[in-house]
């Protein structure tokens, strides 16, 4: 799976995903449409939300 790249921008942080998280999390496998597989998504934004809950290093 391709890493999505953090880039931190003031006080917030831009995450830039190479691939689709949305079709990934829906579980969806539309044509033309590439994504991550639906527990690489689920897992990816289950930790994107501890990080922010927890508090983002500055």
């Amino acid at each position: 799976n391709p890493v999505p790249q953090f880039l931190r921008a003031g006080k917030g942080t831009v995450i830039f995903a190479p691939l689709d998280v949305t079709s990934g999390l829906l579980g969806t496998e539309t044509w033309g449409v590439f994504g991550y597989e639906p527990a690489y998504a689920q897992a990816l934004v289950k930790n994107l939300l501890f990080w922010t809950l927890d508090g983002q290093p500055e």
